[in-house]
Formats: structure tokens, sequence, C-alpha cells
């Protein structure tokens, strides 16, 4: 079995390095592997990781800009859209990008300010290249998007959405069925009746919801999204993460609503509602046959939330970041602390444990005010592109525009309950899905209206 596990992501990343041969956004699946992590074994894949000492941010930042080298120069791959028959480079900004860059002077100003403040730096620069990371890597990331074509950038996300969908269901067989496919300890352990229930977080693809939207906005019930959403259905709920499936459920309601907004086929859209509703239902019945001991401990946390509401999590972690930022000095409460390690600040640790709940608290600590409210400003920017493009448009930019501003609004919301762009095993990688946006509004400026 480790042969297997040393075999699979080098032959993952053959596939995506072959592909770019002829489509070159492809390059950019190392990346996204690099994030996968643990959930396909990428973390056996040591050559891609060298050298070790730049620690993983860095690593995958210097595939990212490698894959834009090659796209750029190499390549030199123009944007060609398809469906329009426009060519030619479109080097473009729009008010997303601002607000990125806005965040990168910040962290450049309050980077100057830690070092001035502290003698051991050397913490503190590795805090700052990785959080910093999520941001140079957003400009790469729309660079490499729009000199693509919307349906090559297609292609690729199916091929990213079957990787994750393999690293599901291998997070499945692991925590669901009792497989031991991953190593090293779980996170909870706790038995219900004859059966142990565990949870590990790191053993879980971190693009599972996006898995589950992109087959969703497909729209259409065939058999390859129909599985695809089944396997990362199920990875779902044998994460147990509320958060996640209130996410989705926020996802699904909005998907038909703004497909009955465009389209205007009510009776067609309710239609594939109760379809939908009825698949759901029987999946959880199902589940409730097939695996009694996961449905009574997932069920039982449901229960929990509902009949105490004042006592859940959610609560708790909205008061642990009111803590928190109430600790922040008066400057660090509206400009951050900037990218302070555990040597210089006693809570930083806390502050990441607390992050990993809820992810404005990592935001308001590194960014302050100022950096919620441009994080905010970007989501909301980047939703009203998308909505108006959707509905503006057809055929792939009207897909794409979909599934971007789905994709958005379920990150905002699942960032109430998990660490989402600032999960520390794919900072570079965070806001890829932001960049897709920018470069899909920057082709509609441009007038490709397809």
């Amino acid at each position: 079995m480790s042969y297997v596990k040393v075999i699979v992501p080098y032959t993952l990343a053959l596939y995506f390095i072959l592909k770019a041969r002829k489509q070159p956004v492809f390059l950019l699946g190392i990346p996204f592997l690099m994030s996968m992590g643990t959930s396909i074994f990428f973390e056996r894949a040591i050559l891609f990781y060298k050298p070790g000492s730049w620690g993983l941010s860095l690593n995958i930042l210097k595939w990212m800009i490698a894959s834009w080298f090659y796209i750029k120069v190499v390549a030199n791959r123009q944007i060609t859209l398809s469906a329009s028959g426009n060519s030619g480079k479109k080097n473009f900004l729009t008010l997303m990008d601002s607000f990125v860059g806005l965040l990168l002077v910040l962290s450049v100003m309050n980077l100057i300010s830690n070092l001035a403040e502290y003698r051991d730096t050397s913490g503190m620069m590795a805090e700052a290249a990785d959080y910093v990371s999520l941001l140079i890597g957003y400009f790469f990331l729309k660079s490499i998007f729009i000199h693509s074509d919307e349906r090559s950038l297609i292609s690729f996300l199916d091929a990213i959405v079957l990787i994750i969908t393999i690293g599901s269901l291998i997070f499945v067989l692991h925590q669901g069925l009792g497989f031991r496919l991953h190593e090293g300890e779980e996170y909870l352990e706790t038995s219900v009746g004859r059966e142990i229930i565990t949870r590990t977080w790191m053993f879980m693809p971190i693009y599972v919801s996006f898995a589950f939207v992109y087959s969703l906005s497909k729209g259409r019930f065939t058999l390859t999204n129909m599985t695809s959403m089944l396997i990362n259905g199920t990875a779902i709920f044998f994460s147990y993460a509320r958060s996640v499936v209130f996410g989705l459920v926020l996802i699904i309601g909005v998907y038909y609503a703004l497909v009955a907004i465009k389209g205007g086929r009510k009776l067609r859209i309710m239609g594939k509602v109760l379809k939908f509703g009825l698949a759901l239902l029987l999946g959880i019945y199902l589940a409730s046959l097939l695996f009694p001991a996961q449905y009574y401990y997932f069920s039982s946390r449901m229960e929990d939330l509902a009949l105490n509401p004042q006592q859940s999590n959610f609560t708790y972690r909205l008061d642990q970041t009111q803590l928190l930022f109430a600790s922040l000095r008066a400057q660090q409460f509206f400009l951050g602390s900037g990218f302070l390690s555990a040597s210089e600040n006693s809570i930083v640790d806390w502050m990441k444990l607390k992050t990993s709940d809820i992810v404005w608290a990592g935001v308001g600590f590194h960014w302050g005010a100022v950096g919620l409210l441009l994080f905010g400003l970007l989501c909301v920017m980047c939703l009203v592109k998308t909505y108006k493009i959707f509905l503006g448009s057809t055929g792939a930019v009207s897909y794409l525009a979909l599934l971007l501003f789905l994709l958005v609004l379920n990150q905002l919301a699942e960032g109430f309950g998990r660490w989402t762009f600032l999960n520390p095993i794919g900072l570079p990688m965070g806001l890829w899905y932001v960049a897709a946006a920018s470069a899909l509004t920057g082709w509609w400026q441009k007038g490709t209206r397809t």
C-alpha cells in the first residue's frame, strides 16, 4: 500500500503536466494538488516540496509562479475567447484587484511596523511569507486565468473536481467505513454503541464544497454529476461538519432561485427542486440504514444545535472572536497586528485555533478592521459582478459566472465555521475563485458577452 501512496500523487502530477502541453492552464494543477496534500497522499511526492526549508506556502507559490512563467513566456499564450473570436492580450484591473492591492499595502505596512518593534524576526518573516503569499498568489492566479480561455478553464476544473472526488472517496473509506488508509492521529474519537466515530479534517480535501457546488451548477443530472455529488456529499456527511451542511443548503436554495430568475420557467424549476429534494431525503434515509451509528452521531449534533442555540459552537466561536479583538491595542484593532509569531505574542497560537473555527478571527488579527472591510468589499464586489455576468450572458461564460457566484457565497457562509481561504495547507491558492471572477469580469468589461 505504501508504494501505491507514492505512485498515485506522481501519476496525478504527470497527468496535469502532459495536459499542459496543449492546455497550459493545466500546469496550475500542481499547486492545487499540493494544496490537497494528505487527502490524496500528495505529501508523498517530496520532489514538489523542495527545498523543504521554504515551507509549504512558498513551495506552492514557487510552482504557481512556474506555471505563470510557462503560460506567459514559454507557451506564449494570449487570451483567446473561443466563443467570440476575440483575441489579444488583455491587461486589465478590476475593483477586486484594487482591494487585494490595498490588503498587500496594509500587509507591508504592518510588517515594517513589526520589524521596527521586535528584534527576533525569524518567526515573524516566516509568518509574513505565508500570509502575503495569499495576496501575491491572487495576482499570479488571475494572470494565469486571463491567458487561458473559458472552455479550457472549465476543462481544467473538470479535472480538479475529479481529483477532489477521488480524495473524498478515500476519506469516505477511511473515516466512514473504517479502512485505515491515512496515517496519523485522529483529531477526535468517540464511541456510539459499538462503533468508534473519528473526526479528522486534515484527511478531507479542502475543496470538497467546491466540488459539490461545481456539479450542482452544471444544472444537468448526468451520471457523472450525480456520482460526484453523491461521493462528495457522503464525505461531507462523514465530516459531521454542520457549517458545511448549512452552507451547501444555502447554495442549493440560491442556485434554484437564480436559475428561476434567469430562465423564468418556474414550473420546470419547481420540478427539479422536487426531484433534488426527494433524492436528498432518499440519501438521508439510506444513510440512517447503512450507517446508523454515524447517522445518530450527526443527527445528535443537529438536535443539540436546535435545542440549545445559545450554547452552540457558533455562539462560542463568536464570543471567542470578540475576546480576541478585545485583546488588541487600538492601532492593532484598526490596522491589525501584522504577522507576529508565538514568540512575539503569546496569543498567536490561540488566534490560529480560533481562525480554524472562524476565518474572520484571523483576518481581524492580521489586518484589523480595515482588513475585514476590504475582504468584505472584495466578496461583495465579486458577488455583484458575477451575478450581472450570469444574467447577461449565455454558454460557458454564464456557467462560470454562476459557479463563481455560488462558490463565493458558499465560502462566506463556511467562513463562520472553518478557516476557508486562510487554511494553512493552501494559503497561496486561498483566493483562486476570486481571481477567476476578476478575470471573468475583465473579459466581460472588454465586451466579451457570450
